[in-house]
């Protein structure tokens, strides 16, 4: 999971923690609030109705010698007020819920009681209102409480969101920076704009390693450059002397067995320095890419080149369902090389009378190019060392290097080509290869050797 969906999935996960929490104490604190607050407007209450009777007397609402007290309540109920005399010496400032009788119907209220004296008679004044007025302000305000709640959670989400969003921006920025690297050379050393340190100490170091490992994957090319470079005149020598020992009169039937099992050694070693450079020069960028190829011209000219070998195992090639495609900007003899590769990968691999299917067709990710054989098959572990330079899967193999699906790969690599491998054991495989659209294919060189011989392992 991403960082940034980790910190989204982290917000939202409080946010709702935090409202399931509130949502179950919510009833709690409300109802207390609206108790306290009820409490509060009795004591409001009995203020003025104290002040009221300060000033008019205890006359204007109790007759002088009447047993009955003064009652008020409103229409609904809802609240009442009454003042009666009584015997009881007891003093009272309470509130505390109580039921009432009014109107011959029994109303649960909040009564406040408080005794006082005046004109030397003992009086007692309840305020009071209705339990059900207060379990309707308990329920607006948990409403109100909620909604507002849940306003602000989604609220400081998308708040939260977004600002890290724009907080992993820098990272974003890093990250897009690796992934449009292919190699150290293509590596965008432009440093990311952030004010946070972290990210600022991240960038610099990635960028110091791409400078490490550029320089010394320059070294290395240099390396097998200069060492193939060096080695195929010592070999053409050998190799020159060894044919002037086989024309030799004295020469016996045993040795000259000898010197041809020493020139195919030779042979090999100057193809593997060959693929070696050819490698080196494609990594290298020494080759340009301005031709213009026909998917189909290109398969004839590679299929030609192997109808020896198709024969040899007596194998039957198909390909007849493959749809035109002008493949632009790209190096033809590299393509050659490429398919030949895979294609003679699909016969030394397959079985006697076994065939290979060539398929290609446009698909929304540009055209596919698909090669199947009804050969051995990889293992599935084997797949991802397919591609690994002088890894050779088979070790009976004594004629493979372990370099033609290398350099395939690194044709494709240079042509934007994606090569995807599917296989089952002892069943075959298939090579599919994704040509994307002709922008993509577009790369500078600084160089360029042309009417090169490639030679293919």
């Amino acid at each position: 999971m991403k960082l940034r969906s980790k910190f989204a999935v982290y917000n939202t996960l409080s946010k709702i923690v935090i409202v399931l929490v509130f949502v179950i104490i919510m009833p709690v604190l409300i109802k207390e609030v609206a108790i306290i607050n009820t409490d509060i407007q009795l004591q409001k209450k009995k203020e003025q109705v104290l002040f009221i009777l300060e000033n008019e007397g205890i006359s204007s609402f109790i007759e002088e010698g009447s047993t009955d007290g003064y009652g008020s309540y409103n229409l609904l109920k809802e609240e009442f007020i009454s003042l009666e005399e009584t015997d009881s010496a007891l003093y009272l400032d309470e509130i505390e819920n109580s039921p009432r009788m009014v109107d011959e119907e029994v109303v649960d209220y909040r009564v406040l009681s408080y005794t006082f004296t005046a004109d030397g008679k003992q009086y007692l004044l309840e305020v009071a209102r209705s339990l059900s007025t207060i379990q309707e302000i308990e329920s607006t305000l948990r409403r109100f409480a909620l909604i507002t709640l849940v306003i602000i959670s989604l609220i400081t989400i998308l708040i939260d969101v977004a600002f890290t969003e724009h907080l992993l921006r820098p990272l974003k920025a890093i990250i897009s920076k690796l992934r449009a690297t292919k190699d150290p050379a293509s590596f965008t050393f432009k440093s990311v704009v952030t004010s946070t340190t972290d990210f600022q100490y991240l960038d610099e170091s990635i960028h110091d390693m791409m400078n490490r490992i550029e320089e010394v994957f320059l070294k290395e090319r240099q390396f097998i450059s200069n060492v193939s470079h060096e080695l195929l005149t010592p070999i053409s020598i050998i190799q020159g002397k060894l044919e002037n020992l086989l024309g030799s009169e004295n020469l016996t039937e045993d040795g000259a067995l000898r010197l041809v099992e020493a020139q195919k050694t030779i042979t090999r070693l100057k193809n593997i320095i060959r693929t070696l450079l050819l490698i080196s020069k494609i990594e290298n960028d020494q080759y340009v890419l301005k031709d213009t190829v026909s998917i189909v011209s290109l398969i004839e000219e590679v299929t030609k080149e192997i109808d020896e070998r198709l024969e040899a195992k007596d194998i039957v090639l198909n390909k007849e369902s493959i749809q035109e495609h002008a493949i632009n900007n790209c190096n033809a003899p590299l393509l050659h090389t490429m398919l030949f590769n895979l294609i003679n990968n699909a016969i030394k691999y397959n079985r006697d009378g076994g065939s290979i299917i060539i398929t290609g067709y446009r698909t929304e990710a540009g055209y596919t190019l698909q090669i199947q054989d009804t050969g051995i098959g990889i293992e599935p572990e084997s797949i991802s060392i397919i591609f690994d330079r002088f890894k050779r899967l088979h070790k009976k193999d004594n004629q493979s290097f372990g370099l033609g699906l290398p350099i395939a790969q690194t044709i494709a690599d240079l042509h934007r080509i994606k090569i995807n491998v599917s296989s089952i054991p002892r069943q075959g495989s298939t090579f599919s290869l994704t040509f994307t659209s002709t922008e993509d294919n577009s790369k500078s060189a600084n160089s360029r050797i042309s009417g090169s011989v490639l030679e293919r392992q």
